[in-house]
């Protein structure tokens, strides 16, 4: 099923064909590979779908980012080829003739953007915009079957991606949401691509995340909550810097780490100094291995305005800790059972957020019960309880070979 006659750089990788068999050839299409928890759901996929035997891979990306020479060694090691076709980012200058010729430029390397990307397709068998449908003018017109998997849920959306609906929702053959929120959300505002819709959770490797706990550096000795995130203004670490402060005032001894790193770290840096928290809230930075920062946690905060299908979350519970998260559209309320395995509180009220992590520092048997029932819902994100609907959705979107 899969050719190759591409240039040599842009050449897709088929390995370990049995004989007399061909592998169906999946395109992977996304801004770069070092968006957390995406990577995290997308190397599971490769390393799940890799061990059927039946699929081969092809990355295509938009740019290379700092940290992201692990994700590169993980796909240089199966064999899987990673294209990119530059971004362009040239600022809009101030002339009116400047910006004449900025358009003409921009329009240039759009349409060779778009002619790269198709040749890098065209011996496709199935290619997946694994993330927010950036690719989707590069690939609308393609023959090739297409899914666009959103990695997000109804406040990035409309962020970002709701006055491109006419673009994006028309050039893909399947839509695959994380959620049953999202999906609902998406069949009551675009009813007209309701058919394209199907939920899907992510999966994760719980055992690897265990096992990668155990590998951790040591934790901090102190007790502390933890907050595992990029630091940018979607995951709101205001109001996660503002409940602390109210629950520092009757808890000298507990800390907060910040884990992770990102544009807002400044700002966040001045707001903990202007209350007085420094020693307090701690930054880390990016951690290659977070998962012994969060096992050793009081509790997982999670408090962003918007997710699709929030990873940490899970991983935490795998962990044996329980999450304090927003209740923001639209992942968190699925995994944490309504409240039932996690406490939820709404989204930018700091003083609910300070109130549940003063009821989980002072009831150990609540944090014990919350942790309890998490786990004994994780069936529902385990690899062999979703694998088999992930293979039909692979599957049934391919086109009869004719």
């Amino acid at each position: 099923m899969t050719a190759s006659s591409a240039p040599e750089d842009e050449r897709m990788t088929v390995t370990d064909i049995m004989p007399g068999q061909s592998k169906t050839h999946v395109a992977i299409c996304l801004v770069n590979i070092s968006v957390g928890g995406v990577w995290t759901c997308l190397r599971n996929l490769l390393v799940r779908l890799e061990a059927t035997k039946r699929y081969s891979f092809s990355v295509i990306i938009k740019e290379r980012t700092p940290g992201d020479e692990p994700h590169m060694a993980f796909l240089s090691a199966r064999n899987i080829n990673v294209s990119i076709v530059p971004k362009f980012e040239d600022p809009k200058p101030a002339s009116r003739i400047s910006r004449r010729i900025w358009k003409i430029r921009r329009w240039l390397a759009q349409r060779e953007s778009s002619r790269k990307v198709k040749r890098l397709v065209k011996n496709a068998d199935l290619v997946i915009d694994y993330l927010d449908g950036y690719f989707a003018e590069e690939l609308s017109g393609s023959r090739v079957p297409k899914i666009f998997w959103f990695h997000q849920g109804a406040y990035v959306w409309e962020k970002r991606l709701a006055k491109r609906a006419d673009i994006v929702l028309p050039a893909f053959d399947r839509i695959v949401c994380l959620t049953n929120g999202f999906s609902k959300y998406f069949c009551e505002h675009y009813p007209q691509y309701a058919a394209k819709a199907v939920t899907l959770y992510n999966f994760l490797d719980f055992e690897r995340v265990r096992q990668r706990a155990l590998e951790a550096p040591s934790a901090p000795t102190d007790p502390y909550f933890v907050f595992v995130g990029r630091l940018s203004k979607d995951k709101d670490h205001d109001t996660a810097i503002d409940a602390f402060c109210q629950f520092a005032r009757n808890n000298e001894t507990v800390k907060f780490l910040f884990v992770g790193d990102g544009p807002r770290r400044g700002e966040i840096e001045k707001h903990i100094r202007e209350l007085g928290l420094e020693g307090r809230i701690i930054l880390t930075g990016a951690v290659e291995n977070p998962y012994g920062l969060i096992k050793n946690s009081i509790a997982h905060i999670l408090s962003s305005y918007g997710e699709g299908l929030p990873t940490v979350l899970l991983e935490a519970a795998a962990l044996g800790v329980p999450n304090i998260s927003a209740n923001c559209p639209n992942g968190p309320d699925e995994i944490l059972q309504n409240g039932e395995s996690g406490l939820l509180f709404p989204p930018g009220d700091a003083n609910m957020l300070a109130g549940h992590m003063s009821l989980l520092w002072n009831s150990p048997e609540l944090r014990e019960e919350l942790a309890r029932k998490a786990a004994l819902s994780l069936d529902r994100f385990d690899a062999e309880t979703l694998m088999p609907q992930l293979e039909h959705i692979l599957r049934t979107s391919l086109r009869p070979v004719p």
